[in-house]
């Protein structure tokens, strides 16, 4: 119940006025222990928390019942208002006895540091000795071991003889420098004792008018632990970050066609991860990783490491490069189901780098590039972290050797050929949006971003006058909207993290007869056919499979490729939903 003020209490404090008792303002701990109370010690008073129930017990005898006594239900509400005024005054005071400790020290060690640089000030007041009055000494301390050493029986007669000659020698050698040397004058007084005087009270008032300046003398301690526990989170993080107004994009018709999917089927998988994956295309992070993360809830966390690793890029994209804990959990989540993940090694290394744990970053980011191909699209991003880490911080920066490029097969060299033979033949007799895009697709996949830029500008222009083709190919190009720079990496499995073939690997395979090549290609698309449909594969070698058949313009055989996959992949919506989008590049009927 809420405390009523009584006869004789004032605002600000509690006085009592009882018979016989003046007009008293009483302070916190009067108010806790009672009226009468005897005044207490401060070591005491330091115990008070402890008996505070057993003073502010809600009884009191009949005859101590007067006009300003405090009994039952009241009196155990003040009670209870005094025992937590009590503990905030007795942190208060705790809090500025540490602060009062820190500050007496501090003056402690700066008086300290000034004496004893103040000391040496007022011994070269004293007249100093020169150099060969020490060598004199040195010498007569070899005189006297020469005689030691002769009784000993160290040296002969003959031996210690010749010795003190040359000693003597030496040490009228140094007398007479020490004559002719001028008399070394003290330093004067008044300078001496001003610049002692100068060091004791300058330093430590320089110091402390410094450190009140730069510091922050009132901010405790923060170890490593609880700096990483009081780490912003990603509600935070996003909401610090002004929001740019939204604007119409290309995929904002494609995005309100998934969420009425959504709406109509909360359940589909395929449907939430398609809309994730196009929030992120559209530059939408904030709701592309909340789009992931109820795709992950609706798996009871049982996803693949890409779909964790892609919330945790969306959320570090969201948040401007900051990595929050929830995305550090994420990454770790990806890398216990796939170590060697390369998008969370290389956002995991940004967290340590973020969080102070410079080598961790750093060794981190050094294994990653030494597990990956020269060309591997990650690779100029992690050495660009590493140089900025080192200059920052001063760090070493690790040896790194980077393993070379996979032995370019003759695949790759082929499908590169054939790529530019499906250019050339949809730049002669023009193509509609599905070949187009597929186009574009082998290009970026390849690694030709060059290429796949000039080929999309072409297919624009040749669609230009066509809105419902146009429309298509925009639709179809979704997955490669993105530039090259911002493109996310994917798993190490897929086609666009093989390394590029070498200029002469393509040259090669150019010189190679229309037919040779052709039956080169399909004899290893074939091999690759035949193994996946007899022994299967991971949804990756499915989906390169589609692709290549795609390529060679053989759409039965990706359509029955993609019916064998989804077969095999059944209960995995984002494999599905993949492979899905493989078979539409490459011209496949899908039901």
């Amino acid at each position: 119940m809420v405390a009523q003020r009584l006869p004789g209490q004032r605002e600000g404090g509690i006085a009592l006025h009882g018979p016989g008792l003046s007009p008293r303002r009483y302070s916190i701990r009067h108010a806790a222990r009672g009226p009468r109370a005897p005044r207490r010690s401060r070591r005491s008073m330091a115990r008070l928390r402890h008996r505070a129930p057993e003073a502010c017990a809600p009884s009191c005898a009949p005859r101590q019942r007067g006009a300003g006594a405090l009994c039952g239900e009241d009196r155990g509400a003040h009670c209870g208002e005094g025992r937590r005024r009590l503990g905030s005054a007795l942190e208060t005071t705790a809090g500025k006895r540490r602060r009062m400790g820190f500050w007496i020290i501090a003056l402690a060690l700066a008086l300290l540091t000034a004496a004893l640089v103040a000391r040496p000030l007022s011994l070269a007041r004293r007249s100093a000795r020169p150099r060969a009055a020490h060598d004199e000494q040195v010498f007569r301390d070899q005189l006297l071991e020469v005689e030691r050493d002769m009784e000993r029986g160290v040296l002969s007669a003959e031996e210690a003889r010749a010795a003190r000659i040359e000693i003597s020698r030496r040490l009228l050698g140094a007398a007479a420098e020490r004559e002719a040397a001028p008399d070394h004058q003290p330093a004067p007084k008044a300078a001496s004792y001003a610049l002692a005087a100068a060091l004791l009270i300058g330093a430590p008032l320089g110091g402390v008018a410094l450190y009140g300046q730069l510091g922050a003398p009132g901010l405790p301690d923060q170890p490593l632990a609880s700096r990483d526990a009081s780490r912003p989170g990603q509600e935070i993080a996003e909401s610090r970050i002004a929001a740019p107004a939204p604007e119409a994009g290309p995929l904002d018709a494609e995005i309100a066609t998934l969420q009425a999917r959504l709406a109509a089927n909360d359940a589909d998988r395929e449907g939430r991860f398609l809309l994730a994956r196009t929030y992120g295309q559209a530059g939408r992070f904030a709701e592309s990783w909340r789009a992931y993360d109820a795709l992950i809830a609706g798996t009871g966390g049982d996803a693949p490491s890409a779909i964790f690793g892609a919330m945790a890029e969306a959320m570090i994209l969201a948040a401007e490069g900051y990595v929050s804990p929830e995305a550090e959990r994420a990454l770790e989540q990806a890398l216990r189901r796939e170590p060697d993940n390369p998008v969370a090694r290389y956002y995991i290394g940004l967290a340590f780098a973020q969080t102070g744990k410079t080598q961790s970053a750093m060794q981190t980011w050094a294994e990653l590039l030494k597990d990956s191909p020269a060309d591997a699209p990650w690779v100029a991003a992690t050495r660009a972290q590493i140089d900025d880490l080192a200059q920052a911080t001063g760090a070493a920066r690790p040896e790194i050797a980077t393993a070379p490029p996979a032995d370019p097969a003759a695949a790759r060299a082929a499908m590169v050929a054939s790529v530019q033979g499906l250019d050339a033949r949809l730049a002669q007799g023009g193509g509609g949006p599905i070949q187009w895009a597929q186009l574009i697709r082998s290009y970026a996949a390849l690694g030709m971003d060059a290429e796949a830029a000039d080929a999309e500008a072409r297919a624009r222009a040749a669609m230009a006058d066509n809105a419902n083709a146009l429309g298509a190919f925009d639709a179809a190009m979704a997955a490669v909207s993105q530039p090259p720079a911002q493109r996310p990496a994917q798993t190490t499995g897929s086609a666009a993290n093989l390394p590029g073939p070498t200029a002469d690997d393509v040259a090669n395979a150019a010189t190679m007869a229309e037919d040779d090549r052709t039956a080169m290609i399909r004899s290893m698309v074939g091999r690759l056919r035949e193994r996946l449909f007899d022994q299967g594969g991971d949804a990756e070698e499915w989906a390169r499979l589609i692709q290549s058949l795609g390529v060679l313009g053989d759409k039965d055989g990706a359509a029955e490729a993609y019916a064998r996959a989804a077969e095999a992949n059944k209960t995995d919506a984002i494999a599905l939903a993949m492979l899905k989008e493989r078979a539409l590049l490459a011209g496949a009927t899908v039901e």
